[in-house]
């Protein structure tokens, strides 16, 4: 049981949590074992909540940043302030990130005067022995690639020194990870596969995946729940290629800023894989709906609210048993009622055993 002060902290925590909507696919996250995750996250199919413990625990590894720049001042390195967070982007803005910092003059270095992208971590007990014991390509492949993207975009740095900091107790285990031009080649192109593509790419095999079990899309993706209504998840959204992290709208022409895309609009028509319980049949531009065909043989149109058309809002919240249910059809349409929202618990269980 929480005490009444601990909760307290972590409401506080929650009420100052000023952190933005992601635009772009991270290179923190290309490493990541399913890539339909990695779809999901960038089209911003389900919003991830994060609780005061969780995002304590993220502030305490970016705090661990500055002390870690402080101590390798102190054990004599070079350390480039100007290079903290810069940050480094390609695929038309929609894929990069921020780095540590870069750095030189570490003694136990191949290339010590050379220039060294910097990258800190923190990571529980089991994580950093593991780590310590398999190294950082196997234990953290999701690090690995990271470095690998930075490195490439850099242009100029060919090592990285990553330091990891035992959360248990504050041991450093430090590793020299060296450029690789293949595999961030890879990496690059998996992003680029993801950003670019309307459909989702193949996920884990089935959701007895320890990732799946702590994944927030694992209702949209094992069961029947549609991701939120966004411009990103609509079929008109395109993603644009020259720009920075540019959308537009192909049914208006209009340009797609953040904050439009996180409200879409009534005209919103969800992508048709991402209706998983039914089968496109066909659909009309000019009127602005397509229609869908259940296995039992129901069809309903997704579109502007109408007899047998359902907006994308009202298909999030409808439970698929009520589709075309005639009772409930002759209700809505005689009170021109709307589906409201459903509450749903997306169960995003984190722990310590996520290495931060």
């Amino acid at each position: 049981m929480i005490s009444t002060i601990v909760e307290k902290i972590y409401q506080g925590i929650e009420k100052q949590d000023v952190r933005k909507t992601r635009a772009h696919l991270g290179c923190s996250e290309i490493g990541g074992s399913c890539r339909k995750q990695l779809w999901y996250t960038f089209r911003w199919a389900w919003e991830k909540q994060f609780d005061g413990r969780m995002l304590r625990l993220f502030r305490r590894g970016e705090l661990e940043e500055d002390s870690l720049i402080k101590d390798l001042r102190n054990a004599d390195a070079e350390v480039d302030e100007t290079s903290r967070q810069h940050r480094m982007s390609t695929h038309g803005g929609h894929f990069g990130g921020s780095i540590d910092g870069a750095g030189k003059q570490f003694e136990d270095s191949a290339t010590p005067d050379a220039w060294h992208l910097l990258e800190f971590k923190t990571a529980n007990d089991s994580s950093f022995k593991r780590i310590k014991r398999i190294g950082v390509a196997e234990a953290m492949p999701a690090h690995y690639a990271q470095v690998q993207c930075y490195m490439h975009l850099s242009g100029v740095m060919k090592i990285t020194l990553y330091l990891v900091v035992n959360k248990n107790n504050d041991e450093i285990y430090s590793e020299y990870i060296e450029y690789n031009e293949e595999h961030a080649k890879q990496f690059l192109q998996s992003a680029e596969d993801i950003i670019f593509s309307d459909e989702t790419p193949l996920g884990l095999p089935d959701p007895t995946w320890r990732e799946c079990s702590w994944c927030v899309f694992k209702k949209i993706c094992w069961e029947d729940d549609l991701p939120e209504v966004n411009c990103r998840t609509c079929t008109h959204a395109v993603v644009e290629r020259k720009g920075n992290a540019n959308w537009s709208c192909a049914l208006t022409g209009d340009d797609l800023p953040i904050e439009k895309q996180k409200q879409g609009c009534e005209k919103h028509l969800y992508l048709a894989h991402l209706i998983t319980y039914a089968e496109l049949e066909f659909g009309s531009e000019n009127e602005n709906w397509q229609q869908y065909k259940l296995p039992d043989g129901r069809t309903f149109r997704n579109g502007m609210q109408g007899p047998g058309i359902y907006t994308s809002k009202e298909l999030q919240n409808l439970p698929v048993s009520m589709i075309g249910d005639k009772e409930f059809e002759n209700l809505r349409t005689k009170f021109e009622g709307t589906v409201e929202k459903k509450k749903i618990d997306d169960g995003y269980p984190f722990d310590d055993d996520i290495p931060f």
